[in-house]
C-alpha cells in the first residue's frame, strides 16, 4: 500500500513538472499546463519560461518576444533614435503610441499577436492576459499569502471551483531608483504584464505582502514576468 501511495505522489509531482516544461518550450499550443479556475480563460500553471510554479520564469519588456537581462529605453525593440533640432539624439516610440511628440502615432493599445511573448513562445491558444481577465482573477479568487519551496507568493484560489494557481513574488528590472536596468529589484512584490495599455502607460497586475491584486502603471521597457492564459 505504501508503495502505491508513493508511486501516486511521484506521478503527481511529475505531472506538475511536465506541465511547466510545456510552458517553457514544449509542444506548441499544448494546453496541459492550463488550470481551469471556472473563469473566462484558463490560467497557466507557471510563468512563461519557468520549470516550476514558484520560479519567476523569463523577464520581458512589453511588446517584446525575446527575454533579456538588461532593460533600458536604448535596447527596447520599439524605440527609434532621431536627432532633435539641436542635433542631440532623442529616443522616440515606433509602435504602440498615441502621442505625436513621442514618436510614430498608431493609436494601438493592445498587443498584436506577433508581439505577444506567450503566443510567440507557446503558440496555439496561449497568450498574455488582458486587464479584464486579470481583474476577473482578482475579483473571483481568494488571494492568500503563502510560500512554496521557500518562495513567497500568493495562492490564488477560485471562488467558483476551488482550483488554484501559485503566483510567486518576482521583482522586476528597470532603470529607476538608481538601478541600471540589469539588476533585479523589488523582490518583495510581483508584477505580471497584461496585453493592453492604459493611455500612455502599460499595465501590470501588482501584488505584494499585505496588498494582493491591484494595478500599477508601468513604463513599457521594464522587465517583467508573464503568466499566460489559454482561451
Amino acid at each position: 500500500m505504501k508503495k502505491i501511495v508513493s508511486f501516486l505522489l511521484a506521478a503527481c509531482v511529475l505531472l506538475a513538472v511536465n506541465s511547466c516544461e510545456i510552458l517553457s518550450g514544449g509542444e506548441s499550443g499544448d494546453t496541459k499546463g492550463a488550470v481551469d479556475l471556472g473563469l473566462s480563460v484558463k490560467w497557466a500553471t507557471c510563468n512563461l519560461g519557468a520549470s516550476s510554479p514558484e520560479q519567476s520564469g523569463n523577464f520581458y519588456a512589453w511588446g517584446e518576444t525575446t527575454p533579456k537581462t538588461k532593460f533600458t529605453w536604448e535596447n527596447y525593440k520599439w524605440t527609434k533614435e532621431e536627432k532633435s533640432s539641436y542635433g542631440d539624439v532623442i529616443l522616440l516610440r515606433s509602435k504602440y503610441n498615441s502621442s505625436s511628440n513621442q514618436g510614430t502615432v498608431d493609436n494601438k493599445t493592445k498587443l498584436d499577436p506577433e508581439d505577444d511573448a506567450a503566443r510567440a513562445k507557446l503558440g496555439g491558444k496561449w497568450r498574455m492576459p488582458t486587464r479584464a481577465e486579470f481583474q476577473e482573477l482578482i475579483d473571483k479568487c481568494t488571494w492568500t499569502l503563502t510560500s512554496q519551496s521557500g518562495v513567497d507568493g500568493f495562492e490564488v484560489k477560485s471562488k467558483v471551483n476551488e482550483n488554484s494557481i501559485f503566483l510567486p513574488l518576482t521583482g522586476f528590472y528597470s532603470q529607476t531608483d538608481g538601478y541600471d536596468g540589469s539588476t533585479l529589484h523589488h523582490k518583495d512584490q510581483g508584477n505580471l504584464w497584461v496585453s493592453d495599455m492604459d493611455n500612455t502607460y502599460t499595465v501590470t497586475c501588482y501584488f505584494k505582502k499585505g496588498k494582493p491584486g491591484s494595478w500599477f502603471g508601468t513604463s513599457r521597457e521594464y522587465g517583467m514576468a508573464i503568466r499566460p492564459v489559454s482561451d
